[in-house]
Order: C-alpha cells, then sequence, then structure tokens
C-alpha cells in the first residue's frame, strides 16, 4: 500500500517495506553489523567510556579571543559524564584533562573503566608510522590505569555516538552563553556537570538520572 509524502508524490508505506525486507532477508543484522553492535552497546557501568574533544566557540569569554575545547568522558552504560576546559590539544594536556575527569567519575560515582574508545586524533594516539606507538602520554596513562585503549574505525563517527550526542547537548544547554572569565566558565561547567548527571531526566535512560540509572546496573569491579 502505497502512502503520500510531503510533497504529494506516492511513497511505499512502512508495512510494505519492511515485508519486502523478510522476503528477500534483509531484515536480519548481519556479523558484521551484530559485531559492531556488540562492541558498542555495553550494560556494565564502567566496561566502555567515550571520550572526546569539542571546540568551544571563539569568544565564549568576552574579551578573549583565544581558542578553548572542552575534554569530555562518558560512561557508555549509565551516560555520567564529566568534562574539562583546556586551552589546547596538545597531548600532555589533554593526557591531565582525561587524567582529572576519570579521577572525579571515580570519586563521584565509583566509576572505574575497562575500556575507553576514542578517535584517532593526535591528541590521542601517535600516527601509525610512529616507531613506538606507545610513547604517548595519553596511551601511558590508560596503560598505567588498566584501561584497554580502542579507536574509532575511520569515517565512522557514530561509534563514538554517545559523546558526540553531548557535545549538541552542552552547545545548546551551556555553551550558547557568554562568561566574563573562564574561571566562571569553569564553575559554570561545574555546576552542569551535576546538573547533567544527578538532576536531568534522559530519555534514552527511561526518564532516569544518569545516576539514578547507574544504581540499576552492574559495575565492572
Amino acid at each position: 500500500m502505497e502512502q503520500m509524502g510531503e510533497y504529494g508524490e506516492s511513497v511505499p508505506s512502512r508495512s510494505w517495506i519492511n515485508n519486502k525486507l523478510i522476503a528477500y532477508g534483509l531484515n536480519k543484522m548481519t556479523d558484521e553489523i551484530k559485531t559492531e553492535r556488540k562492541r558498542i552497546i555495553k550494560e556494565l557501568v564502567g566496561e566502555l567510556g567515550h571520550i572526546d574533544s569539542h571546540y568551544l566557540p571563539r569568544g565564549i569569554i568576552k574579551g578573549d579571543g583565544r581558542q578553548y575545547y572542552v575534554v569530555s568522558v562518558i560512561d557508555d552504560c549509565s551516560r555520567l559524564m564529566w568534562s574539562e576546559v583546556t586551552e589546547s590539544l596538545e597531548s600532555i594536556k589533554v593526557m591531565f584533562r582525561v587524567m582529572r575527569s576519570l579521577q572525579m567519575l571515580k570519586r563521584a560515582y565509583d566509576i572505574k573503566f575497562k575500556e575507553i574508545m576514542t578517535d584517532n586524533g593526535g591528541e590521542y594516539k601517535n600516527p601509525a608510522n610512529a616507531k613506538d606507538k606507545e610513547d604517548h602520554p595519553v596511551e601511558q596513562l590508560f596503560l598505567e590505569l588498566g584501561i584497554k585503549h580502542i579507536y574509532t574505525k575511520p569515517y565512522r563517527p557514530q561509534t563514538n555516538g554517545k559523546v558526540e550526542r553531548l557535545w549538541g547537548t552542552l552547545e545548546s544547554e551551556l555553551l550558547s552563553e557568554t562568561y566574563e572569565s573562564k574561571e566562571e566558565l569553569k564553575e559554570e561547567l561545574m555546576r552542569y556537570i551535576i546538573f547533567y548527571n544527578e538532576y536531568r531526566p534522559h530519555q534514552s535512560l527511561g526518564n532516569k538520572t544518569p545516576l539514578e540509572f547507574s544504581k540499576t546496573c552492574q559495575r565492572i569491579n
């Protein structure tokens, strides 16, 4: 059965498309999709963390034209997160922001990560042709903490989608404002982290807050 589209054109109904997919066996997940799904969907708090860096709008601090960034860590299962402001994406500085974020998540929410996913940016890993790929501040940090470092596939940012979606939330709810100083920005970010983790319901978590949802989940020992 056909339905009318937005511009008056006829389009197949959902049920017709679904029946065709079943008829041709296209409704089933391929082994590759199943492997990818298992790799990126986690059910334990601390099983997988996502980390990414984000450019802040220039002028977010009044009278300050420098470029600032936010580095964020988010737990795949519970969505509990922590973010830190940095003035540089130099790997050593990013390492300290990541370290503090991990420390705060452990201290505030008792999260200890088994694996962490990042993209392939230079702030997180050495180039593929480097003599020693582990001779990198962030790589060394993960080694010291016993965390397995995994990477997104090239041109597949959706595998790090939970932290990518966090950027949209931060931009609409926090980063659209301007601040009098870097200290004020950091203070407001801290307040927002608490709001996001402990007071803001998430539709994807059944309208629970990340903290509430985390209490219903098992954790990595």
